[in-house]
């Protein structure tokens, strides 16, 4: 994000701050980029795919790409940062 568009982000929160009807172009803005924000929130793995070799992989809840390594951090294809929280019991696709 340039700093251009960082001082209308600033500007756009402060106006729902003081109560001020933001702008079409203030809501835009926070949409979008409440929508890149979206990817530093974890989201649990549910699933996991057995592919012909008989090898597990698990999939990334955002893009359903195969997670390279158990325990991985953020998913190498999209970003989306992961939670391993109860991935013992995630369903299996097919």
């Amino acid at each position: 994000m340039d700093s251009n568009k960082a001082k209308k982000l600033i500007n756009a929160l402060k106006a729902i701050e003081i109560g001020r009807k933001i702008k079409k172009r203030e809501r835009n803005l926070l949409d979008k980029t409440s929508s890149a924000l979206s990817f530093r929130e974890k989201k649990r793995i549910t699933e996991y795919v057995v592919y012909g070799d008989k090898s597990l992989y698990y999939q990334c809840p955002t893009c359903d790409s195969a997670i390279d390594r158990d325990y991985q951090s953020y998913c190498s294809s999209c970003g989306q940062c992961l939670n391993w929280t109860g991935f013992r019991g995630c369903s299996r696709v097919s």
